[in-house]
């Protein structure tokens, strides 16, 4: 079977930029605005990781992956600067009902990959917490816009980039060129640059944070573009449009949140 054409840079930028613009806005709004919004980040999230793997059992893991999520979000959600440490926990607790859940199932097959996705979405959605987090830790909710917005800039001026220059590609079958990864962190710093300065943060600590969140960022678009390679089916290939959308500012959304504690404490 031929492989499934992916999706076209510009598009998973645009879509990663709609869904960094959406989080930005909600944060703005406040924490109950910020929580909902994170919500459907995980539940894309969840729904576009567990479609790509494809595992036996998935609505068992989807089960797992959901209870995690909300656990993670109600322990961010508190109106406390304190460290999101015993979040560490929800994991530990979520590895068990894995555990339990595989051993419940008759008929067992691929019960290592099972394992395995299923933690990865756990993982997944706690760092996606983590954009709750940032606003109770700073104070004021233009950590958590600037974190989205300078995310949501370095996906999709990268993505822009890739589709005119030319591509000298930095690995194997990856899809992004040098001159869109440049792109990005330039779009991310400037984006935190702005957001900052409109802030207390100021636009020094947004420029830090920018690049941090930018990198992280483009990393994830990487990683994107290597889930892609060799994917076949169709249902496959719309689990990537969903993970390109999200995973970017789930994978920003720790970093920005350490560094922004480094900076403003």
């Amino acid at each position: 079977m031929p492989a499934a054409s992916p999706a076209r840079p510009a598009l998973l930028g645009a879509a990663a930029a709609g869904v960094s613009g959406a989080v930005a806005a909600a944060a703005a709004g406040g924490r109950a605005a910020l929580i909902c919004a994170v919500v459907v980040v995980q539940a894309t999230l969840a729904a576009g990781w567990l479609r790509a793997a494809a595992i036996p059992g998935a609505a068992g893991a989807a089960v797992v992956v959901v209870v995690a999520a909300a656990a993670a979000d109600g322990y961010a959600a508190r109106d406390s600067a304190e460290p999101l440490a015993p979040v560490a926990g929800v994991v530990a607790v979520a590895f068990l009902a894995t555990l339990l859940l595989q051993l419940a199932q008759r008929g067992r097959t691929r019960v290592t990959e099972s394992l395995a996705v299923t933690m990865t979405g756990v993982l997944l959605v706690v760092l996606a917490a983590h954009l709750v987090a940032v606003l109770g830790g700073a104070g004021e909710s233009a950590a958590a816009v600037l974190v989205a917005l300078a995310a949501g800039a370095a996906v999709l001026a990268g993505r822009l980039v890739d589709e005119v220059a030319p591509r000298q590609r930095p690995a194997g079958e990856v899809r992004r060129g040098w001159p869109g990864l440049l792109a990005g962190l330039v779009a991310a710093a400037a984006a935190g640059m702005l957001a900052g300065g409109n802030g207390a943060l100021g636009a020094g600590s947004g420029v830090v944070i920018g690049i941090a969140v930018g990198v992280a960022a483009t990393l994830a678009v990487v990683g994107v573009e290597q889930m892609a390679t060799g994917l076949s089916a169709d249902r496959r290939r719309s689990a990537v449009l969903l993970l390109g959308a999200v995973l970017p500012l789930v994978v920003a959304a720790p970093v920005g949140y350490a560094v922004t504690r480094l900076l403003v404490e």
